[in-house]
């Protein structure tokens, strides 16, 4: 490629340690008291309490060979006591969560699956003032791995060119460290948009495709975007 005969690409300058981890000796207790996203607020939602609901029926309405990349489906519900004022035209928003086979990959890749269990309370780093501020308010002081990678962290999403940058600085291999550093380059936004984004290539992906990726879990936890629910339109109240 064009970028790859660039001797100097040119970097945005990669974004600053701003937290650690520790990992504590016991398993950390999934249980009620963990709010969904540490109850953070979204933009246009009523409530981010989760609602409890069973899936009676799903049927796809786009026909079977149809080239939509994203089939039509209805999806029918029991909610279970909900006094909740909806209508048609309103939406619910569908909590979703990662895979397992991919947060077990994701986790065993970093180095950290035999300790995924355990409580792991995260703190700020180097200057408090600033680290507070850009602490998310997604994120759970105290957790464990498994749940941040499972309910809060979105690892299917494109990686950001931010998240590039620093797997890129970490990469032990020269060649994947120049070709992740051509990706989040100035000269590089063309591919990173036609090999990544378009190609809606995961965390998942990039892992298996530079395996000397050594960056600290911290790095990821602070630059991954998080897992947003799934908006649904309500086509009627039975």
């Amino acid at each position: 490629s064009k970028t790859s005969a660039d001797p100097n690409p040119r970097l945005t300058l990669a974004p600053q340690p701003y937290i650690k981890g520790a990992i504590g000796q016991s398993i950390f207790p999934e249980g009620d008291d963990l709010h969904w996203l540490n109850d953070a607020p979204l933009p246009g939602v009523i409530s981010t309490k989760p609602l409890n609901a069973v899936v009676v029926s799903h049927s796809i309405l786009t026909f079977l060979d149809s080239e939509e990349p994203n089939p039509k489906r209805e999806l029918i519900f029991e909610l279970e006591d909900v006094d909740l004022a909806y209508e048609p035209g309103d939406a619910f928003y569908i909590t979703p969560q990662n895979s397992v086979d991919d947060v077990n990959f994701v986790l065993d890749r970093l180095g950290c699956l035999d300790v995924a269990d355990q409580e792991y309370e995260i703190s700020v780093d180097g200057d408090e003032q600033s680290a507070e501020q850009l602490f998310p308010n997604y994120l759970p002081r105290k957790s464990s791995l498994r749940h941040l990678f499972t309910y809060v962290l979105d690892i299917r999403r494109a990686p950001t060119r931010s998240l590039l940058r620093f797997m890129a600085d970490s990469a032990t291999d020269d060649t994947d460290k120049r070709r992740l550093l051509e990706l989040c380059s100035v000269q590089g936004v063309l591919e990173y948009h036609t090999y990544l984004r378009q190609a809606a290539l995961s965390l998942v992906d990039v892992l298996l495709a530079f395996p000397s990726i050594a960056a600290p879990i911290e790095r990821f936890i602070e630059t991954l975007p998080r897992l947003l629910p799934r908006p649904y339109s309500i086509g009627q109240r039975v």
